[in-house]
């Protein structure tokens, strides 16, 4: 099976860093973005099989980049996760209405990051028995 592209948007590069360990350790090749319009730029050149978005950046938020990102034909039923730390009860209301696919809260948990990595569909093997992506 082929290993699962992750794209990390987050201003802060400790995140990215520790969650993209966390990410490679469970198989996944990782990409990330120091700000939202990178992320944007990234995603259209080769879109991921899965993002993994901060809520609160500087200049462009993540949920106006998830937004964009849904606007995209090639992103339109990808899995958007948006990343906080915010426990206040009106963030899932406005990620849903972005567009996100789900929630990750900080500190990363790693059986949550397995189970989100479960729900991503696999590819199908080629005439080789080799995994592709779509």
């Amino acid at each position: 099976m082929s290993a699962p592209d992750v794209l990390i948007v987050d201003d802060d590069p400790r995140n990215c860093e520790l969650l993209g360990r966390l990410l490679e350790m469970e198989g996944c090749r990782v990409r990330t973005a120091s700000n939202a319009r990178s992320g944007l730029a990234i995603a259209a050149e080769t879109p991921p099989d899965l993002v993994l978005m901060d809520i609160r950046m500087p200049g462009m938020d993540g949920l106006e980049a998830c937004r964009r990102l849904r606007a995209s034909t090639a992103m339109a039923a990808k899995p958007i996760f948006l990343v906080t730390a915010y426990d206040d009860d009106d963030v899932w209301p406005q990620a849903a209405a972005a567009g996100a696919s789900g929630l990750l809260a900080k500190p990363y948990d790693r059986a949550a990051l397995r189970r989100l990595l479960r729900g991503l569909p696999a590819a199908p093997p080629d005439a080789t028995g080799e995994q592709h992506q779509a």
